[in-house]
């Protein structure tokens, strides 16, 4: 079991999923996982994190929802979650690398 998850909720931030998933997927705590909600994109979010996903299968988990709010989406991905703590970031915060940590 993972002991760390990341929730994500995302709508609509292709143009900066990149960034926050390098910051994400980059922490140097090594016993964590990040999920990313993508909340009813009508932008090219889904191809992002799909690639990403494609790149990172061990680290890195998509849900897909039609939540409308950070909240519920967030709730979401708290469900599926594997983690014992849970951290929430927002799609527009730039995290630190030793954020988890």
């Amino acid at each position: 079991m993972c002991r760390v998850s990341v929730i994500v909720p995302t709508h609509n931030r292709a143009a900066f999923l990149p960034d926050h998933l390098d910051r994400v997927l980059g922490q140097t705590h090594p016993d964590y996982e990040a999920i990313y909600v993508n909340d009813s994109s009508a932008d090219e979010s889904a191809r992002v994190l799909g690639e990403y996903a494609a790149r990172f299968p061990e680290r890195l988990r998509v849900v897909t929802a039609g939540c409308g709010a950070p909240g519920p989406a967030r709730n979401a991905g708290a469900a599926v979650a594997r983690g014992e703590l849970l951290l929430f970031a927002d799609d527009d915060v730039a995290v630190p690398p030793d954020w988890i940590a």
